[in-house]
């Protein structure tokens, strides 16, 4: 079984898919209070798309179970923030999230 720490080391994120996708997760909170401040929805759902984009770009290219412990955590880890700003971001907007597809 595998636990993965609340802690990133960010410094095993070299591949450009990574970083990437850190970026657009790190910009949440700053799109949402644009979105509220403009009174624009679209500008949430076009980040929604980008987080869900990077993140399909990001799971194409960097394997994550067959890589050294430490930094398949830190993918692991990845993963499900991820999920949890997809998942917020369609609670703003006032859409259900699917558990499973």
């Amino acid at each position: 079984e595998l636990k993965v720490s609340s802690k990133i080391d960010f410094s095993l994120f070299t591949h450009e898919k990574e970083i990437a996708l850190l970026k657009l997760l790190s910009m949440f909170p700053s799109k949402v209070g644009e979105t509220a401040e403009h009174y624009k929805p679209a500008l949430l759902t076009r980040y929604l798309v980008a987080v869900a984009q990077a993140f399909t770009e990001f799971y194409e290219h960097c394997q994550i179970l067959k890589e050294k412990q430490e930094l398949k955590k830190s993918r692991l880890l990845l993963l499900e923030c991820s999920r949890i700003v997809l998942r917020n971001t369609l609670e703003v907007l006032g859409m259900p999230a699917q558990s499973q597809m």
